[in-house]
């Protein structure tokens, strides 16, 4: 049950009304609405929890809708493991898909590229199962450190093995590891604060100059796309 801060109800779910999508429901709010409260009701005796997979909320206002899911520490395999992930990926209808993967994989030893790259491609065609015509960007990992101080080495290995990925199955690739300086450029962001003590994590500044770059690099092309699309 979805309530206002009032105890009004706005709308009662059942988990057994029709839907085309697994473990969905949408409720459409009479207002402007600040907070809600969920309520849950045992459906049988023997129920002691309930599952909330995640909230999406929009509005009638134009523009982008980002949705992000991240965990830390998680790699591709995780979200392949995720029962619904990929399957609820629809009910967004998303326009494009950004897999920002790689800097956990690196920390693993010994580094296993086939297996890396194996579970990589489990979640490009999990995606593209339910997504077919959606395209992906998929970005390279910046250089990082290893234990704290040694220079990790395969970082490198993962970005080359990226890059020849996404030539193989037609994904765009914004490759940050270059961008950022490459092999031994964790250095240089960690001296002017732009990386955590842990050589691995970015301060907020380095994680928002990251994203200033990714846009950059976006609007660009798309801006080239839309000159030569209607010139």
């Amino acid at each position: 049950e979805v309530q206002d801060t009032l105890g009004n109800t706005l709308h009662t779910i059942n988990h057994l009304e029709p839907s085309v999508y697994p473990n969905t429901a949408m409720v459409q709010l009479n207002g402007i609405t600040n907070e809600i409260l969920l309520k849950t009701t045992k459906t049988d005796t023997i129920q002691n929890n309930g599952m909330v997979f995640g909230l999406d909320l929009e509005n009638d206002s134009s523009g982008i809708v980002f949705s992000a899911v991240g965990v830390n520490g998680a790699e591709a395999f995780e979200y392949v493991a995720a029962r619904y992930f990929a399957e609820e990926t629809q009910v967004i209808n998303p326009q494009l898909f950004i897999i920002s993967l790689g800097t956990n994989e690196a920390q693993r030893r010994p580094f296993d590229k086939e297996l890396t790259e194996a579970r990589l491609d489990s979640l490009v065609k999990q995606l593209r199962t339910y997504n077919p015509t959606v395209p992906i960007i998929l970005t390279t990992p910046p250089d990082s450190y290893f234990h704290y101080k040694y220079y990790n080495t395969a970082v490198a290995a993962i970005h080359s093995m990226y890059v020849e990925y996404a030539k193989a199955h037609n994904i765009a690739v914004w490759d940050l590891y270059s961008v950022t300086g490459g092999y031994k450029s964790c250095y240089m962001w960690k001296h002017y604060g732009l990386m955590r003590r842990d050589g691995v994590h970015f301060t907020r500044g380095g994680y928002e100059f990251q994203g200033n770059l990714f846009y950059e690099a976006l609007i660009k092309s798309y801006n080239s796309y839309v000159a030569h699309r209607f010139p």
